[in-house]
């Protein structure tokens, strides 16, 4: 359905491209789908490309880090996969209040975890992405349905 909805706007701007450029107004090709080059003098409409997984990955990494930052947990909630891993069985909810946010100390311990980035990593023939090591303790990414979550805790 979303391919179709794409081929058909696309139709319709270039349709609109193409009138004006009869009406000697601007002229625009086509390299591909996605990218447009201009050969007049105004800019054309662009289209932003569907980001790719590391797109994504960039999007949802900022907007991670900001929601633990900011303490938001609801935003950190909607940010995280449904079977969260903690080692232990417990929920997201109960790691943030137990762990993350239980004291000052731990707080700054996750903040600097998460000021240094992920790595990418490979197990179980799954692509993902982990803090530190990805060793215990470590928090790891998984790229589920098109989108980037927050996994849980790397366990021993």
């Amino acid at each position: 359905m979303q391919h179709f909805i794409l081929i058909t706007v696309t139709a319709m701007i270039l349709s609109f491209f193409n009138q004006e450029k009869h009406a000697g107004k601007q002229s625009v090709s086509m390299n591909s789908i996605n990218q447009w080059q201009d050969t007049g003098k105004k800019k054309p409409v662009l289209f932003k490309k569907a980001l790719s997984k590391e797109g994504k990955w960039n999007s949802f990494w900022k907007d991670f880090t900001e929601a633990i930052n900011s303490k938001n947990k609801s935003r950190i909630i909607e940010l995280t996969a449904k079977d969260f891993y903690d080692g232990g069985g417990g929920t997201v909810d109960y790691w943030m209040d137990s762990d993350v946010y239980s004291n000052e100390k731990r707080f700054n311990f996750y903040k600097a975890l998460l000021k240094k980035g992920a790595k990418n990593f490979k197990g179980e023939g799954l692509l993902y992405k982990a803090t530190g090591k990805n060793d215990a303790g470590d928090l790891f990414f998984e790229y589920k349905n098109e989108q980037w979550l927050f996994g849980g805790i790397v366990a021993d």
